[in-house]
């Protein structure tokens, strides 16, 4: 049983799994519109309405698809509703098995302080200490689980999604290479810290020229506005925020134009990104302090920090480009990814 809100990754790895695996054990629970995230509806998938009476006779039904199902995935943590529910039956607990998604984990660290926030992390923790398993891609987020919350869950590897699987090598830049094209981000989440990238690069001007690419056509639209103004005013034309939502393969065409991607988030985020532009052998600047970082330098894949981007833009040599792409294309393959969900539902 997949209980998950319907967000990009989905609908590809509801095909992945048709693709690969014996569609007929596997059935979806999923929120959300299904409007942008487009899902093709079978007998298998549930898509839970919005007006109270469908969200009362959803949930209903997923209650019992959770006792009936021999184990559980939860795609992310998000849903409060479903933690709270399956927090009142522990007996579930021991066929939960969580996909860490990144946001569902450092709200823990990084949400406010709210009364609200206190009573969720009361049902997030009696849940996430008696999980089955955990799975994720960055062992370190593991770690901070087991720290924030003393649980009890088994750790499993696994590239989760397709969007974590390296891309191929014939999309390498073609950018002007007297014009250095940065990413900067992944969305518009305020974790992305992109006033601080800004003014960073705002330092570069004069030595270094560049466009500043923003992708924000998901997350927090008041949040997509104050960056869109801050950047126009900085960098002007040469500034292009990316408002309007891309199909998988149109957006690697467009990372394949980038040559430096900078991910300043106070968290593990992003991870699809940088995955596929380290595959391209584009230069990626990450947050030292935060698990992704520590990852691929575990790796033996070339990373820099994000907190240096004032000092000089350091750009990967020849060398390291190909040490990238032959380490992410062998250690994010779609073998890999299919492999750990096989592991996972034989287990």
């Amino acid at each position: 049983m997949h209980v998950a809100g319907l967000d990009k990754f989905i609908p590809p790895f509801i095909d992945l799994v048709k693709n690969e695996f014996n569609e007929d054990e596997h059935r979806y629970w999923l929120t959300c519109s299904s409007e942008k995230y487009p899902v093709e509806i079978a007998e298998n998938i549930t898509l839970c309405g919005s007006t109270f009476k469908d969200t009362a006779a959803g949930y209903y039904k997923l209650v019992k698809e959770l006792h009936s199902a021999d184990k559980i995935i939860l795609h992310g943590l998000f849903d409060i509703r479903v933690v709270v529910l399956l927090a009142c039956m522990p007996w579930l607990h021991k066929k939960c098995y969580w996909v860490l998604w990144g946001g569902d984990l450092y709200v823990r660290r990084n949400g406010a302080r709210t009364l609200f926030w206190r009573i969720k992390e009361v049902f997030r923790t009696i849940l996430i200490r008696r999980l089955h398993a955990i799975i994720t891609t960055v062992p370190g987020d593991y770690e901070l689980v087991r720290k924030w919350y003393s649980t009890r869950a088994k750790y499993i590897p696994s590239l989760m999604y397709g969007s974590h699987v390296a891309r191929g090598l014939e999309l390498q830049s073609v950018a002007d290479k007297n014009l250095i094209n940065i990413q900067v981000g992944n969305s518009a989440d305020p974790e992305n810290r992109h006033a601080e990238v800004f003014d960073k690069l705002d330092q570069l001007r004069g030595k270094v020229k560049f466009n500043v690419y923003c992708p924000l056509s998901y997350g927090n639209e008041e949040y997509a506005q104050a960056v869109i103004a801050k950047g126009t005013s900085l960098f002007r034309e040469n500034f292009l925020p990316l408002t309007e939502f891309m199909s998988f393969d149109e957006y690697n065409r467009y990372m394949a134009t980038i040559d430096v991607a900078i991910f300043n988030h106070r968290r593990q985020q992003a991870m699809g990104n940088i995955i596929g532009l380290l595959s391209m052998g584009k230069t990626v600047y990450l947050r030292p302090t935060e698990t992704p970082y520590q990852f691929f330098k575990e790796l033996g894949i070339t990373v820099f920090s994000s907190c240096t981007i004032d000092e000089c833009l350091k750009v990967l040599s020849e060398k390291q480009k190909q040490e990238n792409i032959e380490l992410v294309r062998r250690e994010f393959s779609r073998g890999s990814l299919v492999e750990s969900w096989r592991l996972i539902f034989n287990e």
